[in-house]
């Protein structure tokens, strides 16, 4: 009897030690792996557990940890939160493996202005809910006291919010719906304002803060199908302001084809890609732009990034590959294409006239990139006759 006791006793000790890490030895582990910055670890609770890792089984104990870190900031420290692995070997001891980071917050920095925030957010045609495609417009957003902002380094912050907005909650009615978010804000360095911002799901400590439906409005099913959603009113702002800052640029009474000519490849010899962007807009035909967004369509787009790259890029633009006076090509009624300097490359343009008006119904520019270096150089260095 007194053998079996010895023996429990025996082994009950043996299993204590090697038994899983102490808070003292983790801290130790975890302070002499992060460094001399780190000035003190705080322990929370771990488990076991069995995974299989090169051909064997083998049994592992993570435990959290907060890390906390000095940094070059005066009074602000940083909380780095993960936690400690530890692998049990073959003689049962826990041996310690490495610090898995998760993450990351600082501590002491000033409270974010608000107002400067909202500042930010209202300079946006959109308020930066550029993914927020289910919005049907957006009445309000104010800042919530709690929790406190969450500063992940010294150039982001997240700050709690709410936002007030109206969705489609059926084909017929239209609901008003208040929703907690993180706004996620960022800038250059510490100095400078707040240069971008994303609306985030809100985390663990905003958990019991819900969101609302503040009413519903029944309307008819037609009625809401003729809605614009808040990104698309957001383009529509955008490309007013941007429509609004192009010069504008005095369109020539032409009587024919040639006359278009003469005018537009005088414009493009001039090398001004804003003055001929904001002519070509003026003159693209309607087909072109959306008749409910008046935004222009995929095809205008693409034949205006053609024309910016035609005038704008840094190897060789349309004033040196083409002559002042260039041979044409192939002539009609509503359309004309004029070679470049070694005729190796035709630009084309093509209008149409309705009501005793005409538009560009096509452009397209070539002149060659750096990619065909070679043939560039010889329609550069062609002579104009």
């Amino acid at each position: 009897m007194r053998t079996i006791i010895l023996i429990f006793f025996i082994s009950f000790f043996q299993s204590i030690s090697y038994s899983q890490p102490t808070t003292a030895t983790v801290q130790k582990d975890v302070k002499n792996d992060l460094g001399a910055n780190c000035l003190s670890v705080k322990v929370g609770s771990g488990n076991t557990s069995t995974e299989y890792v090169n051909g064997g089984y083998s049994t592992f104990y993570r435990v959290s940890v907060s890390a906390t870190f000095k940094t070059d900031l005066p009074g602000i420290t940083k909380i780095a939160k993960g936690a400690a692995k530890y692998a049990k070997t073959g003689g049962g001891k826990y041996t310690y493996s490495q610090y898995a980071p998760g993450t990351v917050e600082y501590n002491g920095m000033p409270a974010p202005d608000t107002s400067k925030i909202r500042a930010l957010i209202l300079s946006m045609s959109d308020y930066g809910l550029i993914q927020a495609t289910f919005l049907d417009d957006v009445i309000s957003f104010s800042f919530l006291k709690l929790p406190e902002p969450l500063w992940h380094t010294p150039l982001s912050v997240s700050v709690p919010v709410s936002l007030v907005f109206t969705r489609r909650k059926t084909n017929f009615e239209l609901e008003t719906v208040k929703r907690p978010y993180l706004l996620r804000l960022y800038r250059n360095t510490a100095s400078e304002p707040w240069t971008s911002v994303a609306w985030t799901t809100p985390d663990y400590r905003m958990q019991n803060i819900k969101e609302e439906s503040l009413s519903v409005e029944t309307m008819g099913e037609y009625k809401i199908s003729k809605m614009t959603y808040w990104v698309e009113k957001s383009r529509i702002k955008e490309a007013e302001k941007i429509a609004d800052a192009r010069p504008k640029v005095d369109i020539p009474t032409v009587n024919n084809i040639r006359d278009v000519f003469n005018w537009y490849h005088g414009l493009l010899m001039e090398g001004d890609y804003a003055k001929v962007e904001a002519a070509t807009i003026q003159l693209f035909h309607p087909d072109f732009i959306d008749k409910r967004t008046k935004l222009l369509d995929a095809n205008a787009i693409l034949m205006l990034d053609r024309l910016k790259k035609a005038l704008t890029n840094d190897f060789s633009t349309y004033n040196k590959q083409y002559c002042t006076i260039p041979v044409l090509f192939e002539v009609s009624d509503t359309e004309i294409s004029w070679w470049n300097k070694d005729k190796t490359r035709p630009t084309v343009i093509q209008i149409k006239n309705e009501n005793d008006r005409w538009y560009i119904y096509k452009v397209a520019v070539n002149v060659w990139g750096f990619y065909d270096e070679a043939k560039a150089n010889a329609t550069i260095n062609a002579v104009c006759k």
